[in-house]
This record gives C-alpha cells, structure tokens and sequence, in this order.
C-alpha cells in the first residue's frame, strides 16, 4: 500500500531556528546523522520543514525517475524498510526539472513494485518548487543561499537521512546536510543506527528518566516502535496518560497494553481538549504533539498549562522549528533539542489558568 502526501515547499517555510544535530555522534558516513551547519552566520541554523506523517523516522530520496537502471537500483536499495511501519520515503520531485509528476510517479511506483512487491511503506511527495525554465525559483532565501538551497537545507532538518543513487547534482544534495546512503546494506546499517540511538529520542528520554513518582501526559501518544524503549524508561511510580483517539495508534496502545508497564499506563480515548475538562491531576511531563500544526499545538498548550506544575517537563514531538518558537514565547525555558523534539522547563510561577471554551 502507498499512501501518498504532497507537501510543498514554498518561500513561507524558509525560516531559521536551530537545526539538528548529531545524534549517532560517531563520523559522517551511512548510517551518520552529521551536525547541520549555520547557513547564515553564526547562531542560525535551518530550521525543520514541517511533513505531516507520524512515522518516527524519514528517509529523503530524489531519484531520476526517467532513468530506469538507477530507478531499479533505488528501489533495490529500499528493500530494508519494506516492513518498516516507522519509516516514511520523503520523496523529492521538481516539476520544472523532472515533468509531470503524476507521470514519474507512475514509473516510481512501478518500479518498487517490481523490486520489492507489495508492502506498507508510507510516501510523501514534496514539491521542490521551480519556474517554467526549470531553474530554482527566485527570491529571498538564507543569507549568501537561493531559495531553492534554503529549501534544502529546511528539508534536510526534518529528515534522519539520503538516499542517493546518483543522477542529482550532489552539491545540491549536500544541502541536506546527510551522509549518502546508496545501496540496501547502506540503508540496513542507517536503519539499525536509528534504532540503536533510542527510538524515543534524547528531549523525551531525559524527560522520562526525571519523571520520578510523577504523573506524564503524551497528547497522541507513542508509535510501536518507541514502545519498547518507553516501556524501559518509564519509572516505577510514575504514571503515564495517552490521550489517544486516532484510529491509527492502535498498534501502538496494544503494544504498550502487552508491555511490563501496562499497570501504570491509562490509554484513553479522548481528544486533549474534552480530557483537560475533567482532568484534575497535576503534571509533571507533558508532551506535546507538534505535527498538527501550531494552531493546534497553542490550543492544546492553552488547555493544559494550568495541570502544569511549577518547573514541570514539556516535551515538544514534530515541528520543532515553529512549535518551539511559539513555547518559548509562552515563557518556556528551552533545555534539550533534536531533529525531532525539543524539551523545556514551565517556569517556577506557571500560569495557572486556562483559555475559555
């Protein structure tokens, strides 16, 4: 199955904040997350362009569709995550320079089909905007950097790694700030770093591990594969609340459900806003889901910032340039940051008020 998703890539998405960093912290190479580079001066780094998929872990590819040898051998290289329900393919595609995108799709797709057969690995397409010439859209981009490598350099932040079998100008490509991985042992041993690096990542980790006997709140809860980590980490007199409606978590609320925690775990099927009605516990964590957009990140906030006790743990999970932003604007200190989450601590006098209905 192949769920496909357009997200553009436009000059409304090329803001700066702090970029991602090195979480396997071993060398650049298959498998390494390099450290993303200020792309205009000191202290300013890419910030992450959003993409709406829940999977944990993103893989950027920018194959030449019209090229079928390298297409078969993209699609050759895929074979790891075949079975991956974690993993989404983030493929890029520039209607200027590729054609029709319906078209490359098309022989895309035929291709995986032929390597790999059928399988669940989630598709996003983005749109990588040109002109009717097919040269990069012009326009402001980051200091000294064309739009179109400032688009890269945003896409590079909000991704875990490149898949590159050649046909693309790699100085371009180089943009994206990842080591390229070109044949399926590349893209197995990247897939087993991540994995080794704790699928939870280190802002909900430590969040976790100074949780104590405290009460945590995750809106949108967990996907299967942080279940195994979140169950090790849990401590024992804590107690952890998902508030979790979507259809599409219930993989992982069975999962958490057969986990050693099960007793200290309350899986419950209310979205944030009718739970924080009733809700009448302090919190000590809160995490915060950031892919619905910042609309939804500030009514979710304003609902449960009151439940917050004084210095209690934010974790923000998804969006992390604009979500971060916006909660520190709220007067949140911010601690511990990656690619894919970012930790802060509520002020000692934390608000004690809710918005109203």
């Amino acid at each position: 199955m192949w769920r496909v998703e357009t997200a553009m890539v436009d000059q409304t998405n090329d803001r700066h904040g702090l970029g991602a960093v090195n979480r396997d912290g071993g060398p650049d190479g298959p498998g390494c997350e390099p450290a993303c580079k200020p792309a205009c001066g000191p202290g300013c780094e890419p910030a992450e362009r959003a993409l709406s998929t829940a999977a944990g872990v993103r893989l950027f590819a920018w194959p030449r569709c019209d090229d079928a040898l390298r297409l078969a051998a993209f699609a050759r290289a895929l074979a790891p995550l075949s079975g991956d329900p974690d993993v989404a393919l983030v493929v890029g595609h520039d209607s200027g320079a590729d054609g029709d995108r319906d078209l490359a799709l098309a022989g895309l797709f035929d291709a995986l089909a032929l390597e790999l057969g059928e399988h669940d690995l989630e598709v996003l397409v983005v749109e990588l905007r040109t002109d009717d010439t097919g040269a990069p859209a012009v326009g402001p981009g980051a200091a000294g950097e064309a739009p179109f490598e400032s688009r890269l350099r945003a896409l590079g932040a909000s991704v875990h790694g490149l898949l590159d079998v050649g046909g693309r100008d790699p100085f371009a490509l180089a943009r994206l700030g990842h080591a390229p991985l070109r044949t399926a042992d590349d893209v197995r041993r990247w897939r087993e770093a991540r994995r080794v690096a704790g699928a939870l990542g280190a802002p909900l980790r430590e969040a976790l591990l100074g949780l104590g006997d405290g009460t945590a709140l995750w809106l949108g809860g967990p996907s299967v594969s942080q279940v195994g980590e979140l169950a090790e980490l849990l401590p024992r007199g804590a107690h952890l609340v998902v508030a979790g409606p979507d259809p599409s978590g219930r993989a992982a609320r069975a999962a958490l459900c057969a986990a050693s925690v099960r007793d200290r775990v309350d899986w419950i099927d209310l979205g944030a806003r009718d739970l924080a009605r009733v809700w009448d516990e302090p919190l000590e964590l809160l995490v915060l889901d950031g892919r619905r957009g910042v609309p939804a990140l500030r009514r979710a906030w304003l609902d449960w910032r009151m439940h917050l006790v004084p210095g209690g743990a934010v974790v923000l999970v998804g969006n992390v340039a604009e979500g971060a932003e916006f909660l520190v604007g709220e007067g949140l200190r911010p601690c511990t940051r990656e690619c894919d989450a970012a930790r802060f601590v509520a002020p000692r006098l934390a608000q004690r008020t809710a918005e109203p209905s």
